[in-house]
């Protein structure tokens, strides 16, 4: 065990022992950090070490886009080890080769996506938000980058590529025509539009960086509603055999297993105070978005959000736009799971 341990750790001990050279040649005082150096310190950071460090796990288990990590790390560690004078190739890194792994990285995720397509074919699931979340975790270290790059995608992926219409199968409910969210969204979006035209030539007489920066930020923030809003056409709460499966646009995904479920109220009613810490309420826009639903489970369970966000309880408020056959259909499916 101890040797499996050692062995895994070699590589990261490359990137490490770099970092800890360079700091050592910018910081000692007998030698002078001239052009020459500081370049020889950039591409030793940003090159050499996750060159020699994916070669370390190449013929490893080790997945070869923890790589990536490396190399921005790298970027990151120079940007503050060599003076502003000094980084010359360091900008040439930064607006050349950076976007190029950012590109990669995110072609390689596409490419994941349309190769589990033939997977995913031999079952009924056609959620696109559910296969991109998939294939990020595959090629990604950390779950919580691959869940942040998935949201990503599939917000752009709703908002300006799917046009074409889903229709929900027989065990599959729609959830956005009743609770009005949809004419909320599409007011926020209009009030952000308008008021960000507005204030943007306002600013720009004062500054224009900040300007543009806000103008930016209030666009891509009307992007990321509108692709929720369309993932919520797309994406429907469904009832298997074996799991209740909630999704919510790009805000919420659980598989609840059915015999985890108590009871199930088809009811707009509100909670109780000692209820409501322990309610989940499956909507971005909170009490704004109203329920029609209930769902009293046995123990707490924890709703996945955009960005990998999580969020705990045992009771789960959401709106369903027809009700009474979704809670008829799930009572059959807990009884028939009882009985087996």
């Amino acid at each position: 065990m101890m040797n499996t341990r050692l062995l895994n750790s070699l590589p990261l001990a490359i990137p490490v022992s770099i970092l800890t050279f360079a700091v050592f040649l910018v910081t000692y005082s007998s030698i002078q950090l001239d052009d020459t150096l500081a370049m020889g310190i950039i591409y030793d950071l940003t090159l050499t070490s996750p060159i020699l460090y994916l070669i370390a796990i190449w013929k490893t288990k080790t997945p070869k886009i923890t790589a990536v990590p490396v190399f921005i790390l790298g970027i990151v560690i120079a940007t503050f080890l060599i003076p502003e004078d000094k980084q010359f190739h360091l900008n040439l890194i930064k607006n050349f080769l950076l976007p190029v792994v950012e590109l990669s990285v995110l072609g390689l995720v596409i490419y994941k996506v349309n190769q589990g397509k033939k997977a995913f074919s031999k079952s009924e699931e056609s959620d696109y938000y559910f296969k991109l979340k998939t294939a990020a975790k595959e090629i990604l270290p950390s779950a919580r980058v691959a869940n942040i790059l998935a949201t990503e995608i599939g917000m752009i992926y709703y908002a300006l590529i799917s046009w074409k219409k889903s229709k929900p199968r027989n065990n599959q409910f729609t959830y956005h025509k009743e609770n009005g969210a949809m004419a909320l969204m599409f007011i926020i979006i209009v009030m952000i539009l308008v008021e960000t035209i507005a204030l943007h030539f306002l600013l720009i007489r004062w500054n224009e960086a900040v300007a543009w920066v806000l103008f930016v930020l209030s666009l891509y923030t009307a992007l990321q509603i509108l692709g929720h809003a369309k993932a919520m056409k797309r994406r429907f709460i469904e009832v298997s055999d074996a799991n209740l499966i909630l999704k919510y646009g790009l805000f919420g995904d659980i598989a609840i297993p059915l015999e985890l479920i108590d009871q199930i109220l088809p009811t707009s009613k509100d909670l109780d105070e000692s209820q409501s810490k322990n309610a989940v309420r499956l909507s971005l826009l909170g009490e704004m978005e109203s329920h029609n639903c209930i769902i009293h489970l046995k123990d707490m369970v924890t709703i996945t959000g955009a960005y990998g966000l999580k969020k705990t309880g045992s009771i789960i408020l959401l709106s369903i736009d027809d009700k009474n056959f979704f809670t008829e259909l799930l009572d059959q499916k807990i009884a028939l799971r009882n009985s087996n």
